[in-house]
């Protein structure tokens, strides 16, 4: 154990020596940076008459000179009304109370008259329960324009009526339907408002980028750990060793994974320091249904920014163990490099339709489509022996499974080499 634990360490410190590694590495941490903070970058302009606001369905109340007036709002000015709202409003239960207060003021003409103007302080007025609102109409989705009309009850009534048209176009089974229902009686409601905006942005926006990259970055990097052996013929060179084939291959195997590893998770590291930087730590502990109506467990934010943590580590490992297995097989990195970027390009690009049910659901399993919001609160489950998973549930396994398989594949095709390669 001694001797593999220094064959992984000297494996380890050989990705690490090469340049590309730092190139590769330091350039999608800037994408990282880059990915998340464009939001901050640039504004909206509007002109006004002077002493004038207006909105949406609302005509100009002059109360100036008539003179024109420019003024310019940036997205990071528009973000930082969004989050003082947002905190003003925290800890505030969802009931019909709230739900009366945000009607009487959208129905009462603020938002119309300052949502333009000039003045920062009126704008901000102007969005007073602007998420708020937004989660009320997305629980009653289904009453479109009547959703002022509807009682606070009536919309979390509507959240669930809005569930059951996922099992509708899913094609779901009773139940699955059952499992779902017995995980809703669980949420607790009225639900108490978090401003949760930054952890809104991460599962949303971010966690796809980073999966996206963290298959790239393996495709760039660790696939010299097999290739560099055939093309500087020095791989005979292991039959003279002491600890052999075997040995070797499982130390880079395990160097290679624990690269992607540690990659991952620094993008993941800096993606959420980014967005607690810009949106604030606020609304870890938001119910998730707040981002996602139609989602039915009762967990939080903090618990899905976990759960796509995990899955980030089994995507890093599986994408690491199939980049060097197929460097091993096409001995070649460039063509390895291809195949992989291709691969992952023609996955996103092809949509399956929820029609084909396991097809769709297996190709939502593919690393590039992992972390995709649609599929990570996916409804529908997976049937194993009668046990019901949902899809993050499932997706661990799998892909313990798949990187096993993959590893065998990989000796096998490293020692045969080894013998009868020349």
């Amino acid at each position: 154990m001694k001797q593999f634990g220094m064959l992984t360490g000297f494996e380890f410190r050989k990705i690490w020596k090469q340049r590309s590694s730092w190139v590769t590495l330091g350039i999608m941490l800037l994408l990282v940076v880059f990915m998340s903070s464009s939001i901050l970058m640039g504004s909206s302009s509007v002109t006004v008459q002077s002493g004038e606001s207006f909105g949406e369905g609302g005509s100009p109340e002059e109360s100036g000179d008539g003179r024109e007036v420019s003024f310019s709002e940036s997205n990071a000015q528009k973000i930082r009304i969004g989050r003082e709202n947002g905190r003003s409003l925290s800890g505030r239960v969802m009931d019909d109370a709230l739900w009366d207060e945000v009607r009487q003021y959208y129905e009462s003409g603020v938002v119309q008259k300052y949502q333009y103007s000039i003045q920062e302080e009126e704008r901000k007025e102007a969005r007073r329960y602007e998420d708020v609102y937004r989660i009320f109409r997305e629980f009653g989705i289904l009453f479109r324009d009547e959703v002022r009309e509807k009682t606070a009850a009536e919309l979390y009534q509507g959240r669930k009526d809005y569930q059951a048209v996922f099992y509708r176009e899913y094609g779901m089974s009773e139940g699955e339907q059952d499992y779902w229902e017995k995980q809703g009686e669980a949420i607790e409601t009225p639900m108490v408002y978090e401003y949760s905006e930054g952890w809104r942005a991460f599962l949303s926006r971010d966690a796809y980028m980073i999966g996206m990259l963290v298959i790239f970055l393996t495709a760039i990097c660790v696939t010299g750990i097999f290739t560099k052996e055939h093309s500087r013929k020095t791989d005979q060179l292991i039959l003279c060793t002491r600890f052999g084939r075997k040995e070797l291959y499982f130390a880079k195997i395990c160097s290679g994974s624990l690269f992607s590893v540690i990659c991952g998770f620094l993008f993941l590291g800096l993606s959420v320091l980014c967005n607690v930087l810009i949106y604030g730590p606020d609304g870890f502990g938001a119910p998730i249904q707040q981002a996602i109506a139609q989602y039915g467990l009762p967990f939080t934010m903090g618990a899905m920014v976990g759960i796509t943590a995990m899955l980030l580590f089994f995507l890093s490992l599986l994408s690491g163990i199939a980049a060097m297995v197929l460097a091993e097989i096409l001995k070649n990195g460039v063509a390895t490099l291809a195949v992989l970027i291709g691969a992952t390009l023609l996955i996103r690009m092809i949509p399956i339709p929820v029609s084909w049910r396991a097809l769709s659901q297996l190709w939502g399993c593919l690393p590039p489509n992992l972390l995709y919001m649609e599929n990570l609160f996916d409804l529908r489950l997976f049937s194993l022996f009668g046990v019901r998973l949902t899809f993050w549930q499932f997706a661990p396994g799998a892909y313990l499974l798949v990187s096993f398989l993959l590893v065998l594949l990989g000796k096998r095709v490293y020692c045969r080499y080894q013998v009868s390669g020349r």
